[in-house]
């Protein structure tokens, strides 16, 4: 059976409910931020867009009631989206192997495009709640590319193009990763110093434990 090839599409990066503070962390970090978007799901976000990725700084709304479960997590790297090109042989592939995914969803979320209202639209493949400890993992295809990869939104004072490499703590590298080798095949998955490396095309997820 053909697995799907790992592709990171993007990083969480939970800002919890203050979204206003890490924008203006990382504006000054020399990133270029999209607006302010809200999902139909109930988080609310701004993206540093690059060339082919990107990085997701998410919120819950203050004094919302859906979406609270990002106030569970610490204000770090949350999780990745992984990208999905193939989506209903993608899905049964990772079901057949045994992958704890949930069941298909689509959501949406207004976008301001030229000075008109556009909405962007994306089918996701969510990881069972609780399959990583840091946060959350999915496969998301988007249906409206153009609403978010576009010029205006990709050129950064500070000269990123990409995310080469993201770091995500956990306890147990190891265990952790191997919802990445399921997903990918186990070459994937490479030892480095004190933890594990996962490859992603372009991209290294490096899973490291809480240094004390």
């Amino acid at each position: 059976m053909t697995l799907p090839v790992a592709t990171l599409d993007h990083v969480f990066i939970n800002a919890r409910d203050d979204l206003d503070h890490a924008a203006d962390i990382y504006r000054r970090l020399g990133f270029t931020l999209t607006q302010r978007g809200y999902h139909s799901m109930g988080s609310m976000i701004t993206l540093a867009m690059f060339g082919t990725d990107f990085l997701e700084l998410i919120a819950v709304p203050k004094g919302a009631t859906i979406r609270r479960d990002l106030l569970d997590y610490p204000p770090r790297t949350h999780g990745t989206r992984l990208r999905l090109r193939r989506f209903t042989i993608t899905y049964d592939a990772l079901s057949k192997v045994g992958v704890p995914i949930e069941p298909p969803l689509e959501f949406t979320r207004p976008v301001k495009v030229d000075g008109a209202a556009r909405e962007a639209r994306f089918r996701v493949v969510p990881m069972k709640v609780g399959v990583v400890p840091y946060g959350h993992v999915f496969y998301v295809h988007h249906l409206t590319r153009d609403l978010l990869w576009r010029d205006e939104w990709r050129h950064h004072a500070n000269g990123v193009v990409a995310v080469v490499r993201a770091m995500i703590v956990d306890a147990d590298p190891t265990a952790g990763t191997k919802l990445y080798a399921d997903m990918f095949g186990p070459e994937v998955v490479r030892d480095i110093k004190g933890g594990k490396n996962v490859v992603a095309a372009n991209s290294n997820l490096e899973s490291l434990p809480r240094r004390r």
